[in-house]
Parts: structure tokens; C-alpha cells; sequence
């Protein structure tokens, strides 16, 4: 589940976190501090949205929105599924982007 204690190892990352700030309400302080960001995460209500988030995925009522994604439909059992099938999604679109970068400087 997203839980801080879970987040705050990102928030430690700096690319990871500068890629949150966007995402982030428009009222914090711009970049958030690492403690900013753990007092939204923190929040009855970021712990409420990802409860409707992954209530909406346990249901299937996500179930288009997780095709579209490109995700597998065992993404849509709920948070824990969805997170990881996004996490192999960036892994293997990272993987992509370093083999065909470098295959295609290789192959010229």
C-alpha cells in the first residue's frame, strides 16, 4: 500500500522526487520539501484517494483505464497490482530506450 514509511525512501531520491513535484498540488511550497511531501502523504486525504483508487481497481471499474495504460488486466486487482504492473512498465520502457538507443548508434 502507499503508506509514507513505504514513499519516503523515494522522497530521498531527488530525480524520483522532482518528478512528484508536478503532480503535486498547486498550493505547496514549489519544490516541496521532503518533509512537504511526506506531510501530503501523511493526509486523511491522500490515505482516502488511494482507498477510492484501489477500491475502483478491485471493482474493475478501472478495468478500460488500465488497458489503455498498456497494463496487463491483473493490474486492475487493486493498488499493490496496479503499482507493480506500472513499475515493470517503466522498467521494460527504460530497457527499451537503453537497447534501441544504443543498438541504434551502434547500427549506424
Amino acid at each position: 500500500m502507499l503508506t509514507p514509511a513505504n514513499l519516503r525512501p523515494l522522497f530521498a531520491r531527488p530525480e524520483l522526487a522532482s518528478a512528484l513535484f508536478p503532480h503535486l498540488p498547486s498550493d505547496l511550497p514549489s519544490p516541496p520539501s521532503v518533509e512537504t511531501l511526506e506531510r501530503v502523504v501523511s493526509s486523511p486525504q491522500f490515505r482516502a484517494a488511494v482507498r477510492n483508487l484501489d477500491m475502483a481497481l478491485r471493482t474493475g471499474l478501472l478495468g478500460p483505464f488500465v488497458r489503455q495504460l498498456g497494463l496487463p488486466e491483473e493490474a486492475g486487482m487493486g493498488i499493490e497490482s496496479f503499482l507493480r504492473a506500472l513499475q515493470e512498465q517503466a522498467r521494460r520502457e527504460e530497457g527499451e530506450g537503453r537497447v534501441g538507443g544504443t543498438g541504434a548508434c551502434g547500427s549506424s
